[in-house]
């Protein structure tokens, strides 16, 4: 038997429910289940579903001549009772026929709008605009849809920026300076400074997808943005939404227009319903329970109807939410009615960027007491919200909680809130426009007060925030909330103590998502306000330190951050919370050596080693001996370093962590960093490659800037094994990620990285530029770690352009600035420098340049560099044969190249045997150098 196949049109919802029926057949399905599957995302009533039914029961043919599709099962629901044919499973028969821009949820937007009418053609010139343009602006009054119609768009885009399209919806944040942080934070930026340079520069390469929706109340700092990111990023594509234009170079405008309604005339119900305006209100109508069929003489009064509404989408959503209750004429007298009332005096018909008030208005009229009273007072609320909080909000004594939950489903049926389900988690939310409609009947009330305070006492002490997790991943929905409640609490009316209880509670929400701006502006505040609840306990340890780490990312090493930190410090020692001290004493250890101040730091390392003692866990032992193994370091005690460094590895075996992340970084990635520095110091160059390449490795696999950039510093040993093209990439990559992220102390490093290459390669000048920026970026952000190495460069390059005055100078900068500091790694380095420039003056001084070698040998000898060792006495071997030495050269070069036991494939090994072969005496006995080592 031959079945003829043809096809038939189905709308999106019933085709819904008969994929959900024939997916079951012949089992019963409960209308719940089918009501989920077709709104998803809604809460509908069952007269809908019945709707959908009877149209897709006639579209298949049921009763023509018996036949029977679908049937009810009284109290239980439906089944689809003809025979089902399965070809392929069904999973992979959808999988293999929907779009993939048709996936309803994409990591960096919301869901896709469902049941949108009349706006496929709008998506389309948008999405060529959007790819030819680059930045196109979407202008139209409130209520017309410019979010659906951008939603839209920005899933559409998916096919062509796949995982590389973000949604910033801007209605969530209340200043203008914010802007850039909830950009940074929507895009995914690294913690950084928020700055527009900052965010500009680390879009400026990328190529993705941008739109900023509701631009209209900080249209100023968008407008800057928008116009930055149009110049600087050329594979940038920017969509904004906005009531205004932008009025900025490169902006691209597009009009969204109404719905279009039928003109007046005799209609019948199918040339009406061919116009987007009527086929919006019809089904809309249908979900407020109203399930007659529209009839032909009833076409012309619902066209009316749209067209008083302008077409604007959320006006006749709001009208046709109506129709369930008051029937079609009667909605259409009402809106006569109310309309005329509430435009009486007016001049002109009603403007279309007046039709939503007044739409907004009459449905809140036709609101009951408490309807409204809920209305007015969960416009507090900004962004979604749970049942539990608007018990808790609106609700007093006048409007007891157990009458919120029958509220909130009439306000849901009347499209005045809609509810989502996220996660298993029922979320409510007003519309941007009818939350600020409502917000001002609020402010008329004289509620506004008593409202804003319990909604933010409600975040100071509600479960719904969540610290972060292990990983430092936050999740935080209520973050709009949290922003106005503190706004609120620190406002002339507010409450400063709960404001105090809530940033306690926000603050590690803002550092996990790198909002370091708004952490730092919520700390001082808190802090300036106190309630005694908080003072002296570890909430005020908590502000204190936020503050502290908050401010060391955002402003520099400016002396009042150690005073911020030794603030926090002492809190915590009052306190007794040791493992807060010994994060404080990490940041502060940090901000000593970013100084220069190695001494310092090396007491501030001891003082962690005592607090990890007292704590006595793995993790805490682990971190402290890194901590001093850095001290060590730079203090010029590599020996020591090396111990305390491979002591913090084996007690971090021990622990049950897999990362160490303290006070912004992985302290695990700073010690490998210093390992492999100090490995190739004491003489293990292979060693220390083995360790920069598992640095690199597992920087790589976290994902992280910051810690991917601490591992890049190892370019710097790398560079001393004289393997150029590794140094070269490695040092190219770390100035592009530290450019991107802004971090200055990072991109220094890569300056003077590149300035030491361009030594190496015999390039003076372009050396001579790269390190002078570097040393100008180390004065500007107070940076000196690693400025020695910076000072004694750019002797060497001064050198290689012949100019030996220059080098003069340059090289009586760098040992003062030594003597200054105490620099102590790279004194051996500068004192060969030195030599290097007193015997290329034009009478070479051999006798002072021959007491700075010895000097450096000395210096090289008492910190434990086997390395630098060499090379010190390399140079002064060379010097003795000039004078008449070579013996003398011989003895003292051959037994340091002898304590080497690896990598005598480098440059410096290879250079001291082919010198000692040269130099060895024609009387010696034996080999006594190891010519055959390769």
């Amino acid at each position: 038997m031959t079945i003829e196949a043809r096809p038939i049109s189905l709308g999106s919802r019933a085709f819904d429910i008969l994929v959900a029926l024939v997916e079951r057949a012949p089992e019963v399905v409960s209308q719940r289940e089918l009501i989920s599957r077709a709104w998803p995302d809604l809460v509908v009533v069952d007269a809908s579903l019945r709707v959908h039914l009877v149209r897709l029961r006639k579209t298949l043919g049921c009763g023509k001549n018996g036949v029977r599709y679908i049937t009810n099962v009284p109290g239980r629901g439906y089944s689809f009772v003809k025979p089902v044919r399965r070809l392929a499973p069904f999973a992979e028969s959808v999988s293999q026929t929907t779009p993939a821009g048709s996936v309803a949820r994409r990591d960096h937007l919301p869901s896709r709008p469902t049941g949108v009418v009349g706006r496929d053609q709008t998506v389309a010139e948008i999405r060529s605009l959007l790819s030819s343009r680059r930045f196109v602006s979407l202008i139209g009054p409130g209520g017309i849809g410019k979010t659906t119609v951008a939603l839209l768009v920005a899933h559409a885009v998916q096919e062509d920026f796949p995982r590389a399209v973000h949604f910033v919806d801007l209605a969530s944040i209340t200043r203008e300076e914010l802007v850039v942080s909830a950009v940074a934070s929507a895009v995914g930026m690294a913690r950084m400074e928020d700055t527009l340079s900052g965010l500009v520069s680390w879009l400026s390469s990328r190529r993705l997808v941008v739109v900023l929706d509701n631009c209209e109340h900080v249209i100023g700092a968008a407008a800057d943005l928008a116009e930055r990111l149009h110049q600087v990023a050329p594979q940038l594509h920017l969509l904004a939404t906005s009531r205004e234009t932008l009025r900025v170079s490169g902006e691209h405008i597009y009009l969204l227009k109404s719905l279009a309604a039928p003109p007046p005339g005799n209609l019948t119900y199918a040339e009406a319903v061919t116009w987007p305006a009527v086929k919006l209100f019809m089904d809309r109508a249908a979900m407020s329970g109203h399930t007659a069929p529209l009839r032909d003489e009833d076409a012309d009064m619902v066209a009316e109807i749209c067209r008083q509404l302008d077409g604007i989408a959320l006006a006749i959503e709001l009208a046709a939410s109506r129709v369930g209750s008051y029937g079609l004429i009667g909605t259409a007298n009402l809106l006569r009615n109310r309309f005329k009332l509430l435009l009486q005096g007016r001049r002109s018909a009603i403007p279309r960027h007046q039709t939503l008030t007044a739409m907004l208005e009459w449905s809140y009229n036709l609101l009951t007491e408490n309807e409204r009273r809920a209305l007015n007072r969960l416009s507090v609320f900004v962004g979604s919200f749970t049942l539990h909080a608007a018990g808790v909000v609106a609700a007093d004594s006048i409007l007891p909680s157990l009458d919120i939950d029958e509220l909130l489903g009439s306000l849901i049926e009347k499209s005045l809130l809609s509810v989502s389900v996220d996660a298993g988690m029922i979320e409510y939310r007003l519309l941007e426009i009818t939350r600020n409609f409502a917000s001002q009947k609020l402010q008329q009330s004289g509620e506004a007060g008593p409202v804003s305070h319990r909604h933010a006492d409600y975040y100071a002490t509600s479960a719904e925030i969540e610290p972060p997790s292990a990983d430092g991943i936050a999740a935080t929905p209520q973050l709009a909330n949290i922003r106005a409640a503190l706004e609120w609490s620190f406002g002339p009316s507010g409450d400063p103590g709960t404001g105090a209880r809530l940033a306690v509670r926000a603050i590690p929400l803002f550092l996990a998502r790198s909002l370091l701006t708004e952490c730092r502006r919520w700390s001082r505040a808190a802090l300036g306000a106190l309630p005694p609840e908080i003072a002296h306990t570890s909430g005020e340890l908590t502000l204190r330190e936020a503050l502290a780490s908050s401010s060391i990312f955002t402003r520099g090493q400016v002396e009042d951050i150690g005073r911020l930190m030794e603030d926090a410090l002492l809190t915590a020692e009052r306190l007794g919370e040791n493992s807060r001290q010994l994060t404080l004493l990490i940041g502060l250890h940090t901000y000593h050596t970013r100084l220069g101040q190695f001494a310092s730091a090396v007491g501030i390392a001891r003082q962690g080693m005592e607090v990890a003692k007292n704590l006595n866990d793995p993790t805490s032992l682990a971190i402290a001996s890194w901590m001093m193994g850095c001290a060590f370091h730079h203090a010029g005690d590599q020996t020591s370093a090396q111990f305390h460094l491979e002591v913090g590895f084996r007690e971090a075996e021990q622990s049950d962590r897999s990362h160490f992340d303290t006070f912004g970084y992985d302290q695990r990635m700073r010690a490998m960093l210093v390992l492999s520095r100090v490995l190739w110091l004491r003489g293990y160059p292979d060693q220390s490659a083995r360790v920069a390449n598992e640095a690199i490795a597992l920087a790589e696999q976290r994902e992280s800037p910051v810690n991917l950039c601490i591992a890049l510093l190892t370019v710097r040993p790398t560079l001393w094994r004289g393997d150029l093209d590794l140094a070269k990439q490695r040092a190219n990559r770390l100035f592009e990620l530290s450019s991107i992220h802004q971090f200055a102390p990072y991109i220094a490093d890569a300056l003077d990285t590149k300035g030491e290459i361009a030594v190496a390669e015999g390039d003076g000048q372009g050396a001579i530029e790269l390190l002078r920026r570097c040393l100008e970026l180390m004065r500007i952000e107070n940076y000196h770690r690693d400025a020695g190495a910076c000072y004694r460069a750019l002797v060497e390059a001064h050198l290689l352009c012949g100019d030996v005055d220059a080098a003069r100078l340059a090289s009586a900068d760098a040992l003062a600035w030594a003597a200054r500091t105490g620099e102590a790694v790279e004194l051996p380095n500068m004192l060969r420098a030195h030599a290097a420039v007193l015997l290329a003056s034009c009478e070479p001084q051999y006798a002072a340049a021959e007491s700075a070698l010895t000097q450096s040998l000395k210096e090289a000898t008492r910190q434990g560099m086997l390395s630098i060792e060499l090379k010190s006495a390399t140079d002064l071997a060379r010097l003795w044969r000039l004078t008449g030495r070579s013996r003398d050269g011989w003895s003292l070069l051959d037994p340091i190249y002898q304590r080497f036991a690896e990598g005598f494939s480098t440059p410096d090994l290879v250079n001291a045997l082919h010198l000692l072969n040269e130099l060895k005496p024609t009387d010696a006995i034996g080999t006594t150098c190891p010519h055959n080592r390769p």
